[in-house]
């Protein structure tokens, strides 16, 4: 069995899904190895890459860098590569935006979008996953009642409006 990488962007589910594929296949699960770009992996990633001992591990596309471009495709090149997207954008949008908190509608829909793309381009994968149709995603962790602000529906409905202007139907 080779490494897995969940590549995907923000907010669509990679942190259960890595949670439920290393309990599943009881493989360690080393999260965002890259969340930090400046930072090399940890000593216990590279260990376990040179001794081809398989794990599960995150991905989002900007963290690749040209600081660390070649130790990142050496961790893909190891690894069967599983992306998950989502179809819900305004809720996928609106999660980013409310985790951050401090950044425009605008730039979260801007980075969403073209998150999205560098996903929907993604042709060297081994399985799709689609968050709201994958039966054993356990978010509970992540919608634990009052997480959500109290103008959630005001904020996805402003995500909503901003991507009808941009052209986007069905939102």
């Amino acid at each position: 069995m080779r490494s897995i990488c969940v590549y995907s962007a923000r907010r669509v589910g990679s942190t259960p899904l890595t949670i439920d594929l290393s309990a599943r296949y009881r493989l360690p699960n080393l999260s965002e190895i890259f969340n930090n770009p400046v930072r090399r992996p940890t000593a216990e990633a590279i260990t376990l890459l040179e001794s081809e001992k398989p794990f599960v591990w995150a991905f989002k596309p900007d963290q690749k860098t040209k600081a660390n471009a070649e130790i990142v495709q050496t961790f893909l090149d190891a690894s069967d590569i599983i992306k998950i997207t989502r179809n819900d954008l305004v809720k996928q949008i609106a999660s980013y935006y409310f985790m951050l908190k401090k950044l425009p509608v605008k730039h979260c829909i801007d980075k969403i979008l073209q998150e999205n793309q560098t996903i929907d381009n993604l042709t060297n994968y081994t399985r799709h996953i689609v968050y709201e149709d994958y039966p054993y995603l356990d978010v509970s962790f992540m919608t634990k009642p009052n997480i959500k602000p109290d103008n959630y529906d005001e904020i996805c409905n402003s995500v909503s409006n901003i991507l009808r202007q941009r052209g986007f139907e069905n939102v």
